[in-house]
């Protein structure tokens, strides 16, 4: 008989304790659900930039010259140029440039379309061709770290001297970044 209420006593104590277990562990948790939000929300370090990684924080400075078509003398004959980066992906950048191909920006802003992949000289006038009036470059591998294009398509617009005005944050879309870049050259 003594044996039976001991069992029983130990049965209880490991119900019991593992009844205070589950509710510790529940309430730790409940609480760090509500505190982790509201660390999260109020510290910012000093360089924190809302909606930007920290790859962003490479990117070219507003106002500085873009490196890698210093040679386009056309672009000091229109008023600036909206440039969109793209990858190697064909498939991927067709419905890109014809976004880029239907965008009505103010007038006198060339479509420049870079896209950063060994094209042969058949391949650059078909899509010229096809996305017309988009310029269609080749761009090297030396424009990726320059232009600091971590993510793609990105869209970079340029003044007529080729100097930086806006560069997509990578939080933004690319159709979100045509509608803003309209707003840089008012």
């Amino acid at each position: 008989m003594i044996s039976k209420i001991e069992t029983r006593s130990e049965q209880t104590q490991f119900a019991f304790v593992s009844k205070v277990t589950f509710m510790m562990f529940t309430a730790i948790f409940v609480f760090a659900y509500w505190l982790i939000p509201v660390f999260q929300q109020s510290y910012k370090p000093a360089e924190y930039t809302p909606g930007y990684t920290a790859q962003a924080t490479n990117d070219p400075s507003l106002g500085t010259k873009a490196k890698s078509i210093e040679h386009l003398t056309f672009l000091s004959e229109s008023k600036g140029a909206a440039v969109l980066l793209l990858s190697d992906c064909s498939d991927c950048n067709r419905a890109k440039l014809e976004t880029l191909q239907s965008a009505q920006l103010p007038e006198g802003i060339l479509k420049i379309a870079i896209i950063v992949d060994e094209l042969d000289e058949e391949t650059i006038a078909d899509l010229s061709k096809t996305y017309s009036p988009i310029m269609i470059l080749e761009g090297t591998s030396k424009i990726v770290p320059e232009w600091n294009v971590f993510f793609y398509p990105r869209l970079y617009c340029l003044d007529s001297s080729g100097k930086y005005i806006y560069i997509q944050p990578p939080s933004e879309s690319f159709q979100r970044a045509l509608i803003a870049s309209k707003e840089v050259w008012k």
